[in-house]
């Protein structure tokens, strides 16, 4: 019996799908905290502790597929990871296929050289947290196409590590797990 061959959803289309062009027009909205409370304030006035100095990392010298081990991708049950470079932003895509192909998604981790936490574009509130050492922020993405957990590096820079697939708010448990693990890689 020959194997039954999935469609896999393509890099073009995960980008698209994410909007992750780097756009950095903010979105308004209410900021949660990672306590669940509302700050009331119409969009974040908060911006992470991180700063630009010489001793901040590089991320130049980050591969993007290095930053999920293979003990991770296996953990999230994903498929080899492709690297690829749109702009000055460079990003590995990891897809996970299961059983009901309408359950498959896709985990990306994108690096914004020049975009902070704050230049992120979000449908509807970001909530901002923590994720090990590194100031976070979470947010569904424009047309609720994914799940995305941003970390920040410096002020200027980001790793945005996004979840992409059937219900976006549905895939944000296995973004949070992702961005633990992308975390613990960083410089």
């Amino acid at each position: 019996m020959a194997p039954v061959r999935r469609p896999r959803l393509s890099t073009a289309v995960l980008a698209v799908a994410l909007g992750l062009a780097g756009c950095a027009s903010p979105t308004a909205g209410n900021p949660v905290p990672a306590d669940g409370t509302s700050t009331g304030a119409p969009s974040r006035t908060t911006t992470p502790t991180r700063t630009s100095t010489s001793s901040a990392p590089d991320l130049s010298a980050v591969r993007p597929c290095a930053l999920l081990s293979d003990s991770a991708v296996r953990a999230l049950g994903a498929g080899p990871g492709q690297e690829e470079k749109v702009g000055k932003r460079r990003s590995c895509q990891w897809v996970v296929d299961k059983p009901n192909l309408a359950d498959n998604y896709a985990i990306a981790v994108d690096l914004f050289p020049d975009l902070g936490i704050k230049d992120v574009v979000a449908q509807g509130s970001i909530t901002n947290t923590k994720v090990g050492s590194h100031d976070a922020a979470e947010s569904i993405r424009r047309g609720g196409a994914g799940c995305v957990v941003t970390l920040a590096i410096t002020e200027t820079s980001r790793v945005d590590v996004a979840v992409a697939g059937g219900d976006a708010g549905a895939l944000c448990p296995v973004a949070r797990q992702a961005a633990a693990l992308v975390e613990a890689e960083l410089p």
